[in-house]
């Protein structure tokens, strides 16, 4: 328990939640790293509580179904706790579907040491379509609010994510956009009216800062 007591003492200093809520809090971050898994059952089974099993995941799905939390206080709690003095970030979308229902996320991650680290994101209404420079936009501005546009070194992401309105309002904030061969952003076949800018297949480097899109 003395591990649960240490990280409910981090957590209360930078959310103002319940006491209890932030030893549940606690309980499952440590679970969730002993499970290995985000199988809500397996975590149970890790709970540090007297509790049993059962009821250690009924309080799992109560958290998560009967609890609003606030993501921007969440999220400058990860700041906190990566302390980077500039950011990479990584912009993607996954889709699957629960049954008959899709589930599509667009999300915003931090780039650490090998691993992406969310910090923002949203379940989009639609099923399992691309996201479009609206929802692009509403997203980064939640990013925004925690990360000033200086402290963004670059923002990766693939060829989903286009568009000369979307790029334009990239460069408007300072955020560049990144260019990858194969992988990200390539732009095979991609014009953009502004600038009458044409890349052709074998092009893997190329800068457009008119639209917020360069390459280092």
């Amino acid at each position: 328990m003395e591990d649960v007591s240490s990280l409910a003492q981090e957590l209360k200093a930078h959310l103002p939640w319940h006491q209890a809520r932030i030893i549940f809090l606690a309980q499952f971050i440590l679970a969730l790293i002993r499970a290995r898994s985000c199988n809500l059952c397996r975590v149970a089974e890790e709970f540090q509580s007297k509790a049993l099993e059962d009821s250690s995941y009924r309080r799992i799905k109560r958290f998560f179904s009967g609890y609003t939390y606030c993501y921007e206080q969440l999220g400058r709690l990860i700041l906190h706790w990566l302390s980077l003095t500039t950011y990479t970030l990584c912009m993607d979308r996954t889709n699957w579907k629960f049954g008959s229902h899709h589930v599509n996320y667009l999300v915003v991650s931090i780039a650490w040491q090998g691993a992406a680290i969310p910090i923002a994101w949203v379940c989009l209404d639609k099923s399992g379509g691309n996201s479009n420079t609206a929802e692009r936009i509403a997203i980064m501005k939640r990013v925004l609010a925690l990360i000033p546009a200086d402290k963004i070194d670059e923002l990766l992401a693939d060829r989903e994510f286009v568009g000369r309105d979307w790029f334009k309002w990239l460069d408007e904030q300072g955020i560049i956009c990144q260019q990858f061969p194969q992988t990200r952003f390539r732009l095979a076949h991609f014009q953009l009216i502004k600038n009458d800018f044409i890349a052709d297949e074998q092009s893997q480097t190329a800068a457009i800062s008119a639209v917020g899109f360069n390459d280092r």
